[in-house]
C-alpha cells in the first residue's frame, strides 16, 4: 500500500492541519474543530475562576491614607495632582478598598471625596475617635470628668486649646492663617469650653504650643489619667483623646481580615503600622520624601491593573 506524506508547517491552524494530515479527510477536520472548541471552553472556565479569585484577593486589599501632608498639601490640593488621582482611580477599579484616616472631622472627608470623586465606604476621622460604618457615625468620647480636670489644668498654661465634638470645632480665637484649612468650615468661637464638656459629646482636645510645652503636657496626661491619653500629631501640636482611641484600633475594627497598606506622615499615623501589612511614612523631619511616597502607590497601581 502506498503512503502519502504531507509536510505541514507548525504555524498551520489546528483544524486545517488535521484536514491536511489525513489527506483531506473532512471528518478529521470536524474532530479537530470539536477538540479546539472544547479546549477553548475549558480555558475560559479556568480563566474566569482565576479572575474571580484574583478580584476576591484585591477586595481584601485596603489602602489607608492620611490626609494632611500625605494626600493633601497645605492648600488642600492633592499632592501629585492628576497623576495621584489617576492612581487612586486605578486602585478602585481593581477592586481595592480605599480609606481615609485623618485628624480632620468626618464632614471634611465627605467634602474631599466629593471634590475628587473618591468612593469611601468607611471613614476614620479625628485620629480614630470617630468611625463611619454601616451608614452611621460611631464615636468614642472623652471621659467627662477627666476632660474637665484636664481642661482646668490646661487653662493655666500659655497655650492654644481647641475642643472637638463630633461635628464642630470650638476655638477661643481664629487660627493662624498658615494652619491647614478645612474643606467644610465648622468652627465656633467660644471663650470657655466648660459647658461644652458638660453637655455635648466631646471627642478631643487639640493643643498648639512649643515643643517643650507639648512634651510636658504629654507626659502629665499619659501618667496621671486612666481613661485619657495624649498623642503628638506634629512638632507643635498634640491631641488628647480617650485612651482606647487610635488610628490602629480603628483599622482593627473596620478591617479585621484584610491586607492593609497604611500611608501617613505623623506620629499619630504610626499607630496604624502594627495593624498593616505594608507601611509608608513621609514627612520633612521624620520620614521619606513625597516623591518616594507617590512612587510607592503608583507602582502598586501599575501592578494591579483592572480587568
Amino acid at each position: 500500500m502506498a503512503h502519502t506524506y504531507v509536510l505541514i508547517p507548525w504555524t498551520t491552524p489546528p483544524v486545517i492541519s488535521a484536514f491536511l494530515a489525513t489527506g483531506g479527510d473532512i471528518l478529521s477536520g470536524v474532530v479537530g474543530l470539536v477538540i479546539l472548541v472544547i479546549s477553548i471552553l475549558i480555558y475560559i472556565r479556568l480563566l474566569k475562576l482565576w479572575i474571580k479569585r484574583r478580584r476576591y484577593k484585591l477586595k481584601n486589599n485596603v489602602i489607608v491614607f492620611d490626609l494632611d501632608g500625605t494626600l493633601l498639601d497645605s492648600n488642600n490640593q492633592m499632592i501629585g495632582g492628576a497623576k495621584t488621582l489617576a492612581c487612586l482611580n486605578t486602585l478602585q477599579q481593581t477592586g481595592c478598598t480605599l480609606a481615609i484616616c485623618t485628624g480632620r472631622l468626618d464632614h471634611d472627608i465627605v467634602k474631599i471625596c466629593q471634590e475628587y470623586g473618591l468612593d469611601m465606604k468607611h471613614r476614620i476621622s479625628q485620629n480614630g475617635a470617630v468611625l463611619y460604618q454601616d451608614n452611621q457615625l460611631k464615636a468614642t468620647l472623652l471621659d467627662k470628668q477627666e476632660a474637665l480636670d484636664i481642661y482646668h489644668e490646661l487653662k493655666t498654661k500659655d497655650i492654644r486649646i481647641e475642643l472637638n465634638t463630633i461635628s464642630n470645632r470650638y476655638w477661643t480665637s481664629e487660627r493662624d492663617p498658615l494652619f491647614p484649612k478645612e474643606f467644610y468650615d465648622s468652627h465656633i468661637i467660644k471663650e470657655d469650653f466648660e459647658d461644652i464638656l458638660l453637655y455635648q459629646p466631646a471627642v478631643l482636645f487639640l493643643i498648639v504650643a512649643q515643643e517643650q510645652q507639648l512634651k510636658q503636657i504629654e507626659e502629665t496626661i499619659n501618667q496621671n489619667y486612666q481613661f485619657t491619653k495624649a498623642i503628638r500629631t506634629s512638632q507643635t501640636s498634640l491631641e488628647i483623646v480617650h485612651s482606647s482611641v487610635s488610628k490602629g484600633e480603628a483599622l482593627k475594627i473596620l478591617y479585621p481580615d484584610c491586607q492593609i497598606y497604611a500611608i501617613g506622615d505623623s506620629p499619630s499615623d504610626f499607630e496604624m503600622f502594627p495593624f498593616s501589612n505594608r507601611v509608608s511614612c513621609f514627612k520633612s523631619r521624620m520620614s521619606l520624601s513625597l516623591s518616594k511616597k507617590r512612587d510607592d502607590f503608583r507602582s502598586f497601581a501599575r501592578y494591579h491593573k483592572p480587568y
